[in-house]
Formats: C-alpha cells, structure tokens, sequence
C-alpha cells in the first residue's frame, strides 16, 4: 500500500479478523482546513487511497481503496452486517 496519513478513524469488522483503516493520505488537517463559517478549505479530493482493510492473523494489507472519493476523513464503522459507515467531514457526508 502506500504511505497512510492521519487517520480518522479504525474499526473492526464483525467477524474480528480484519481492521478498517479511514486515514486522509497526504491531506493533512490543521488550523487551515477549515474556514471560519467551518467549509472545508479544500476543495479537491484526495487521490491517493484512503481506506485499508488489515488482516490481524497476517498484519497485511487485504485491500485498499477510497482513492478520489473523499476531502477530509473522519471516522468510520462497520455494522453486524459487515457495511462499512464512513464520515467525510469536508463533504459533511456520510457514505
């Protein structure tokens, strides 16, 4: 896989084998990510992959994509039913 950013959020799925990994690539938030009425600054979306999904037995990348998808990451969750819940708070989305 390639670098992992920040991450927003990580969680396991309902079987406990693997982990969901939400992180923002090479976007990085800080002071200037948002302006004072709270829209995110940035306006394009991250191209790198934003989503890793970690086998725990093996410690390796099963897959990984969210590639142009989101602008800003922010948590995730994955109900008993194995759907995986993400937040983008820079498209004030939930996918």
């Amino acid at each position: 896989p390639g670098s992992m950013g920040q991450v927003g959020g990580v969680t396991a799925t309902p079987d406990g084998e693997h982990l969901i990994i939400f992180h923002r690539g090479s976007r990085i938030w800080d002071e200037h990510s948002f302006n004072d009425e709270g829209i995110a600054t940035y306006k394009e979306r991250i191209a790198e992959n934003t989503i890793y999904e970690l086998n725990l037995e093996t410690q390796s990348v099963v897959r990984e994509w969210g590639a142009g998808i989101f602008e800003m990451p922010h948590g995730c969750s994955v109900d008993h039913d194995g759907n995986i819940w993400l937040t983008d708070c820079g498209l004030h989305q939930v996918k």
